[in-house]
């Protein structure tokens, strides 16, 4: 069971990275890979990398700088990017 001292503000987080082969370490549930590529251009590129750098917000969310690596293609335009968090708490009001 987590402490309360345990959480970590979304905020307070600079940047994180997510890898293609690389499993999530949730506290509840099984692990999952920690990127999955949808939709067509999947059945020819899949990204090696992600990377997001946190770029402020209002207090309440956060906004992302989200850039990927694809091997072998220049730029990679991410037209949706979810994160999806076990557990969030928000500021009180």
């Amino acid at each position: 069971m987590a402490k309360k001292q345990d959480k970590v503000l979304l905020s307070s987080i600079k940047s994180l990275a997510f890898f293609s082969e690389e499993y999530t370490s949730a506290r509840r549930s099984h692990p999952i890979p920690q990127l999955t590529c949808k939709g067509k251009i999947c059945d020819s590129y899949q990204p090696e990398a992600v990377q997001c750098v946190n770029i402020g917000g209002d207090g309440v969310d956060v906004n992302w700088k989200v850039s990927g690596q694809l091997l072998g293609v220049h730029s990679l335009l991410i037209a949706a990017f979810v994160v999806d968090s076990a557990r969030r708490t928000y500021p009180a009001a």
